[in-house]
């Protein structure tokens, strides 16, 4: 399975091998990959670990591959192989752009202000410029200090 090429499984998006460290490698354990550290740069396991993964992306386990460790001086201990998807991100849109199925490029406000939605706004994981796909337009409403008209999203990065 390691070096395994990625692969689209039913409501799981594009699953892909990486590694990380033993005590994180739980079904439903998130991260975001911000890039790989200067220590990975001369790892033997970088083409494992790191060059499967998207800076800026969040990535979720759906399952390690059990009796496989490796050491690892960046992390001080040993890492497993684990499977991950980017999972759907819970964005918000435009009301009136909110229907489900709908592909659309992700454009963040870009708002001044701090607000109790800034992380919906402008979520870990997107970046500008996204093709996303509305997966479930959630009931809750939310409320913007600027006026707009928002709803709450559940989408799926296309083409990463």
């Amino acid at each position: 399975m390691v070096g395994a090429g990625p692969e689209r499984v039913g409501g799981l998006g594009r699953r892909v091998v990486t590694l990380i460290p033993e005590g994180q490698a739980k079904a439903g354990y998130r991260f975001l990959f911000t890039g790989p550290a200067e220590a990975c740069r001369r790892c033997r396991l970088r083409s494992v670990c790191v060059e499967n993964l998207t800076e800026g992306r969040v990535y979720e386990v759906i399952s390690a591959i059990p009796k496989k460790k490796f050491p690892c001086d960046l992390h001080g201990g040993d890492v497993v192989p684990v499977e991950v998807h980017i999972p759907p991100i819970e964005v918000a849109i435009p009301k009136r752009q909110a229907v489900v199925g709908a592909v659309l490029r992700f454009r963040p406000p870009g708002c001044p202000s701090e607000c109790e939605n800034r992380d919906l706004c402008e979520p870990p994981g997107l970046k500008a410029g996204d093709r996303i796909k509305i997966v479930e337009v959630l009931p809750r409403s939310l409320r913007c200090p600027k006026g707009e008209d928002l709803a709450a999203c559940l989408v799926e990065v296309q083409g990463t």
